[in-house]
């Protein structure tokens, strides 16, 4: 009737309750120590500002721990920018190029390919 199988509800089961929902479509009430809209706004705005603007998470967050200042953890920071799309290269100098390199090199000839 419920559409649970008699295997799911006996494995739910404990101390003759049934627990909680452990599926991954379930329900679930937002955690307690969220972060407000408010609060992921003040992060943004501290990494725009020019002091920041070129540096990562990992020393942001630490030069605000020396002036006393504590928004949130050096972890929400990256999911933050991650969210926003800002987590990529943000200082002045150009971003690290990768060269591809070829995979093999094929002689057609005689003493063509050295290495």
């Amino acid at each position: 009737m419920i559409g649970l199988f008699a295997r799911t509800l006996q494995r739910r089961r404990i101390d003759g309750a049934i627990g909680e929902d452990k599926r991954p479509t379930a329900i679930r009430p937002e955690p307690l120590n969220k972060l407000s809209a408010k609060e992921r706004q003040a992060v943004i705005d501290v990494c725009n500002v020019q002091e920041f603007a070129s540096l990562p998470p990992s020393k942001i967050v630490p030069i605000l721990a020396a002036r006393g200042e504590y928004i949130t953890c050096e972890l929400s920071f990256y999911r933050i920018l991650n969210a926003e799309n800002m987590l990529h290269h943000r200082g002045k100098a150009k971003p690290r190029n990768s060269h591809k390199r070829p995979t093999s090199y094929t002689a057609k000839k005689p003493k063509k390919v050295w290495s």
